[in-house]
């Protein structure tokens, strides 16, 4: 099946740099390496696989129920590569597709509140379960990356818009040992451990009240606007 990434990531720049005034805080936060690499952002609006897409110099793949897969929002997500998950019974042929783009070092995006609010909502278990799931099985390093995006006033033309980029986790890090044998009553107590994680670092960003030490007085790398020619940083 054709892929219309290449061209859609140069009109999708244009779009969002004449939309938003961008900035862009914790890119030393993103890891030295794509393969293995779940990013876990806070959804609060349908500009955000937009702005994402920003961070990253290789195409992400989104991970989104197969309700989402319908009509021509569905044609659209199906040509970018997006990978539908039943939210009842995940299937085992969209976790092989997902071991094999976290292999090829393709970052995959996962909404772990499973959906759009305003506010943090609790999230959802899915994440944590598969992270630690293919962990266990497959060995593959996985950093889950938490991701914050936030729209001054809203979500309209000429909004602030601010993309804090958090420390990863360590899915290894949570587990006694990945290399043993599936143990369910522990790997689940892991993966609630590690949704646990993520819920808390996506609320140190998205709720400044909290005291959060991840924005600093000026950002790293500020955009106002698209510039011809000009050669915007992406996280390495």
């Amino acid at each position: 099946m054709a892929r219309i990434i290449p061209a859609s990531q140069a009109l999708n720049r244009f779009l969002l740099y004449s939309f938003f005034h961008i900035h862009v805080y914790g890119e030393d936060n993103w890891p030295h390496t794509d393969k293995g690499l779940i990013l876990a952002p806070k959804h609060c609006s349908r500009w955000d696989p937009l702005l994402l897409a920003l961070l990253s110099p290789r195409p992400l793949r989104f991970v989104a129920t197969t309700t989402e897969f319908k009509g021509l929002q569905g044609w659209f997500m199906r040509r970018l590569g997006a990978i539908p998950i039943d939210r009842e019974q995940t299937k085992p042929s969209s976790i092989y597709a997902m071991v094999n783009l976290l292999q090829a070092g393709e970052p995959v995006v996962i909404f772990p509140e499973g959906g759009i609010r305003d506010h943090l909502g609790p999230l959802k278990p899915g994440l944590g379960r598969m992270a630690v799931n293919m962990e266990r099985k497959y060995q593959l390093a996985l950093q889950v990356l938490p991701i914050v995006i936030r729209y001054s006033p809203a979500a309209v033309r000429g909004a602030t818009v601010e993309i804090l980029i958090l420390p990863p986790l360590q899915v290894s890090q949570f587990m006694s040992d990945a290399s043993l044998p599936a143990d369910p009553q522990q790997d689940k107590q892991v993966s609630r451990q590690l949704t646990q994680a993520l819920q808390q670092a996506l609320a140190s960003a998205w709720s400044p009240s909290q005291g959060s030490d991840l924005e600093p007085p000026e950002p790293r790398s500020s955009y106002s606007g698209f510039e011809a020619g000009h050669h915007y940083p992406y996280p390495q």
